[in-house]
């Protein structure tokens, strides 16, 4: 299963795979990730793939949230 989290104006990115073998559950809105990370991922768990429109994250994303030595 693939999980999109999309902006109200690319809730049809995915559309073209329709028809495969891979579920799409696609949610539409604007979303707090840490929120929905910490809270609504656990209705999730079978999902094999998450993909996310950074348009749709109220957050603001900036260089402070990102590890200062990250694992490589």
């Amino acid at each position: 299963m693939l999980l999109y989290l999309s902006s109200n104006g690319k809730g049809g990115l995915t559309d073209f795979m329709e028809g495969q073998e891979l579920v799409i559950k696609k949610l539409i809105g604007r979303f707090p990730l840490k929120l929905f990370a910490a809270k609504d991922i656990r209705n999730y768990i079978g999902c094999e793939y998450f993909l996310v429109d950074i348009s749709c994250i109220e957050e603001q994303l900036d260089d402070s949230s990102l590890p200062s030595n990250p694992c490589r």
